[in-house]
């Protein structure tokens, strides 16, 4: 039963340190999900220690993975109960002192486990009685409060999703902490000796939050992050409301344009911006059934100065990809002013073209403040030498990243671009045409007017590019794929390239420089990730990609070369990016340089290994120094005084519990003799040879000790009655008197005086078993005087 508990316990602690270690990582940021990876920490611990502790046989080893578990079942009711206030945000956390009374009874018991309970030690009873009974009292009392919490809290949460979440974590907590009661007290009451397992039923309530975590986004990334990542770049207004239509979070463009502040919005409802009727249409569609995308068209949005701004407006759902439920929406209304102002600067176009021949600051001033993408490329070689801001964003990349590259990369067909430049040929002035573009996370249809200009007397083609498609669809697809915003979160840069599938390099943060050394702007500057490795790193490197394509998340670590020579290490985290498919199509690689950290490590490394040895020379010392504590130098028994010591420690057991304790007191007869005739070194000899036998003669529970020089006291421990002692005292007589030393002339035999323990201290027994042992001195020696109950 032992090592079925023992194994249980090591599976149970495996279990632990898996799901707490996973759900931290799917936000590090969290303060109930670092309350929670100790709470899983302090349940491996209890688990892996009382894997070893059931097992031992050693009541000192037992001991020790006893004190070492304490701090695993001493915090995890209160890690318990301040996860559940933590979640269901309760004001007693906002008190420091109620934070510490939390944790005052673990600090207690756990001090009491470590410093007042020591095995083979005295310590005081009641001390024990209060332990036995305020730390379970202790443990049942938190988790029952905690329960109650989350069932209040499911009760009174107007939301769908927490509800069901809770749902999952009560039952699984509620069969635990069954499951527990039902081993600490009923089960005993029927199968004596039983070991109550608390550490493996609480696998269950883990893996409850678990499937909490992974089903229904349980302790994952709150929205603000996610919003605060996706809306950081985005032209048009945005607006994140919850359920009940209240709006949440707003992007920069809704602050700048429509004049409103964070606090103007907070906890408003989104109908409120909108007119009377337009507001109760969009009541009425937060509660209908079947909820999908909705799109106005020329709907009202007021501003705080009370202007009117016509916008095309799309609503999405927000849901989980796996499960559908729906957390929240998504507004994004697009301002159709600019629209009219297309056409405006269109009219005007031409007239724009002569004013930037003449003056190229004129050129610059103008393209960075009309809200359109500007592309200028040369027309021999078709390399974009020019972007503006609004580019950058609509294509999705930096200005290093579109700079130098064919400007037909950008178009879904280059025949479309070539048809353009036909109708300037032939017009000699700006054309407008509608077409599908490309950037890295898909197309888009724009509007798209080329003219043909003069650059630094240079042939060149200026295009004028604004986004005339329903933007929300690619916003759609990054808010409902969760796998995607994971990779968000967890792709916070140190240095990130994006390659394709071969690995070729698409782009770079604009840290190359300082990590690598290069700049992308440079001659010689590698097109492929493998040319940055090592040489020799490149073929192991090249092997691992295609596992990427099929784990969310890979952790590498590879040497890299800068463009100085000097070898570097980097751990790398990297992921496959795929279409709405499936299909992969690329990576992204997160690189951080650890070379000072990996030497660190080492370092550390090697000093924990002395350290380790010198603790193990210390213990193998201190296990020399307690033996010869208490054992006789020359008979390698117990000593006097310690023999003593137990024999007091076995009296006060038989005091709580009488099994039955029998005492030898035994003495060699003429020893003196044989000293005097054979010399102190034979006397030695037979000591030792003496010892021996009295050792091998008792049992493995019982003590022997050399009691004075040739004297020696022997305690039969547990069950002993009048015809074991007698039985184990002749059988001791009768080996020591058969025992044949190196001289052939020499043979000692033994007295014997044998008690059994009624009720007398350890003096007073010593004292009978002495007083018989000397009556069978008197009787002719080589015999045992007994006193017990019944003599015969």
């Amino acid at each position: 039963m032992s090592y079925i508990l023992s194994f249980l316990s090591m599976i149970a602690g495996v279990v632990y340190l898996v799901v707490g270690v996973t759900t931290y990582t799917l936000n590090k940021k969290s303060t109930i999900g670092k309350a929670f990876l100790l709470l899983t920490a302090s349940m491996a611990l209890w688990s892996f220690s009382y894997s070893h502790a059931y097992v031992t046989e050693n009541i000192y080893i037992f001991g020790f993975w006893n004190k070492l578990s304490a701090f695993g079942w001493c915090l995890f009711p209160a890690l318990t109960l301040y996860m559940v206030f933590a979640l269901t945000k309760d004001r007693f956390l906002d008190s420091t002192l109620k934070c510490a009374l939390l944790f005052a009874p673990a600090a207690l018991f756990c001090y009491m486990d470590l410093f007042v309970f020591f095995p083979g030690k005295p310590y005081s009873h009641g001390a024990y009685r209060f332990f036995q009974i305020a730390n379970p009292v202790y443990s049942y009392a938190y988790t029952l409060i905690g329960i109650v919490k989350l069932v209040l809290w499911q009760h009174n949460t107007p939301y769908k999703i927490v509800k069901k979440q809770v749902r999952i974590i009560l039952s699984t907590a509620i069969c635990t902490y069954l499951l527990s009661m039902a081993g600490e007290f009923l089960v005993p009451l029927f199968i004596p000796g039983f070991l109550n397992c608390t550490q493996v039923f609480g696998v269950i309530m883990i893996l409850g939050i678990y499937c909490a975590i992974r089903k229904y986004n349980f302790l994952l990334t709150p929205n603000e992050l996610i919003v605060n990542e996706l809306f950081e770049e985005t032209m048009d207004f945005e607006f994140l409301v919850n359920l009940k239509g209240m709006i949440t979070r707003v992007n920069r463009q809704v602050l700048k344009t429509l004049g409103y502040s964070l606090e103007d919005l907070a906890s408003v409802s989104f109908e409120e911006l909108l007119r009377e009727e337009k507001g109760k249409r969009f009541s009425e569609w937060l509660n209908e059934d079947n909820i999908k995308t909705k799109h106005f068209n020329n709907v009202t949005i007021r501003t705080k100065a009370g202007e009117n701004i016509p916008v095309n407006m799309s609503i999405v759902p927000i849901s989980n990809s796996r499960n559908e439920l729906v957390l929240g929406y998504l507004i994004i209304a697009q301002d159709i002013r600019a629209m009219e102002e297309l056409k405006r600067e269109m009219e005007s176009h031409q007239e724009t073209m002569i004013k930037l021949r003449n003056s190229e600051e004129l050129f610059r001033t103008v393209t960075q403040t009309i809200p359109y993408g500007i592309i200028c490329s040369k027309r021999s070689d078709k390399a974009v030498f020019y972007v503006n801001k609004y580019a950058e964003v609509l294509f999705e990349r930096d200005f290093n990243s579109i700079i130098n590259i064919n400007a037909e990369l950008l178009y879904h067909n280059k025949a479309f671009r070539e048809r353009l430049l036909e109708l300037v040929r032939k017009e000699g002035q700006a054309v407008n045409q509608v077409g599908i573009m490309r950037r890295p996370t898909g197309e888009f249809l724009a509007m798209v007017s080329m003219a043909p200009a003069i650059y630094k007397g240079e042939e060149v083609v200026f295009g004028c590019i604004s986004d005339i498609t329903e933007q929300n669809r690619l916003k759609k697809d990054a808010v409902k794929s969760e796998e995607m915003l994971n990779k968000l979160m967890d792709s916070i840069p140190d240095l990130v390239m994006v390659t394709d599938i071969e690995g070729n390099i698409n782009y770079c943060s604009k840290n190359i420089e300082s990590f690598l050394g290069y700049s992308t702007e440079q001659e010689g500057f590698p097109k492929n990730i493998l040319d940055f490795l090592e040489e020799g790193k490149e073929k192991a490197f090249g092997n691992k990609l295609p596992e990427i394509l099929h784990n969310d998340i890979n952790i590498l670590q590879t040497t890299y070369k800068r463009k100085d020579g000097k070898v570097r290490i980097a751990e790398i985290k990297a992921s496959a990016l795929k279409d709405e498919d499936k299909e992969a199509f690329g990576y992204v690689f997160v690189a951080r340089d650890i070379t000072e950290y990996k030497r660190k490590e080492e370092k550390l490394a090697r000093r924990k290994a002395e350290v380790e040895e010198i603790n193990k020379r210390l213990l193998k010392s201190n296990e020399v120094f307690k033996e010869k504590a208490v054992k006789d130098s020359l008979t390698n028994l117990y000593n006097h005084e310690y023999i003593i010591t137990l024999l007091k420690r076995e009296i006060k057991k038989q005091r709580q519990e009488p099994k039955g304790l029998a005492v030898m007191m035994m003495d060699i007869d003429y020893f003196k003799k044989v000293n005097d005739t054979y010399g102190h070194q034979a006397g030695d000899k037979v000591l030792i040879k003496i010892s021996e036998i009295i050792q091998e003669s008792i049992g493995e529970n019982d003590y022997a000790g050399r009691y004075g020089g040739e004297e020696f006291l022997v305690i039969l421990r547990e069950g002993q009655t009048e015809d074991t002692a007698l039985k184990a005292a002749e059988r001791m007589k009768e080996r020591i008197s058969n025992c044949i030393f190196e001289n052939n002339e020499l043979h000692v035999t033994i007295s014997i005086g044998l008690v059994l323990h009624y009720g007398e201290s350890a003096h007073e027994l010593i004292k009978k078993a002495d007083k018989l042992l000397y009556q069978a001195k008197y009787n002719g020696r080589s015999r045992i005087e007994r006193s017990m109950e019944h003599d015969n």
